[in-house]
């Protein structure tokens, strides 16, 4: 048997989790390890978050919906990045506007950004539709420009480096919108699913050794067991569904909350008992 035999998802235990499931047990984990000190950790989850709302629009626009994948795979991935970028900028103005306080011209200078460039939040911007994101975003970087008090507070915080990052992505995040057109097999979605558990499941071996390795700080270590509960309780939930005889609900992938089941259910949520 040579490594690329072996299996995650054939050695552990865990039930196997829809789609959905999949995301949201990723996003809470990705939550579970802001403290966490292990930066190539973190960037396996948010690779696993991207490839995981990959196959969630494949999944979706099989069973006739077509939400994000309605502008194909390359403005998906164009997305994810702008996503990034923006929620980095958010957590610097947020960051420093908190430790310097209001009444300082740093913290002053971060609230006014924050309340020009986020005036609803982060997720009012980054959950938009993508045509409605990509307007969304082109006003918001004119306004960096096109208003002096916020441009000079810009300056002072010196985020120009991240926001011309922000402008080179949305342009090619433009670019990228024409529709790609993409017909979903059975099968594709049936190998997308597969290919999830699998990432969920070397990740959380990933996070057992860590914690079986030991000497990590106490902060980190209860990061890590956080994350390691997130997977555990939504096994723990297609359990009990399981033993009433029911297929694993769908979750939304956000929020968590059961779904309304809808025609046309993704290959293998049935779950053997």
């Amino acid at each position: 048997m040579t490594v690329e035999d072996v299996s995650a998802s054939g050695l552990l235990a865990l039930r196997s989790f829809p789609l959905s499931r999949q995301q949201y047990a990723l996003r809470r984990i990705d939550e579970a390890l802001v403290e966490c000190e292990d930066e190539a950790l973190r960037q396996r989850v948010a690779e696993a978050i991207r490839l995981g709302d990959e196959a969630r629009n494949l999944e979706l626009e099989w069973r006739g919906f077509q939400p994000t994948t309605e502008h194909g795979e390359r403005a998906q991935k164009v997305d994810y990045e702008l996503d990034r970028a923006l929620s980095a900028l958010h957590a610097v103005l947020s960051t420093t506007a908190s430790a310097f306080g209001e009444h300082s011209t740093r913290g002053a200078a971060a609230r006014l950004a924050l309340e020009r460039l986020f005036p609803l939040g982060l997720r009012a911007v980054i959950h938009l539709p993508f045509v409605a994101q990509e307007d969304t975003v082109r006003i918001l970087l004119e306004r960096t420009t096109r208003e002096r008090l916020l441009a000079r507070a810009l300056r002072e915080l010196d985020v120009g480096e991240l926001l011309e990052r922000i402008a080179a992505i949305h342009l090619r995040y433009g670019q990228a919108l024409p529709r790609e057109a993409r017909t979903p097999s059975y099968e594709q979605v049936q190998a997308a699913r597969r290919a999830g558990q699998e990432r969920l499941c070397r990740l959380v071996f990933v996070l057992v050794t860590r914690l079986l390795e030991g000497g990590l700080g106490g902060q980190h270590a209860a990061a890590l067991r956080a994350a390691l509960d997130e997977v555990l309780s939504q096994d723990a939930a297609i359990r009990r569904y399981s033993r009433q005889r029911r297929r694993a609900a769908d979750v939304d992938p956000e929020t968590g909350e059961p779904v309304e089941d809808v025609e046309g259910d993704a290959p293998g949520d049935v779950d053997a008992a």
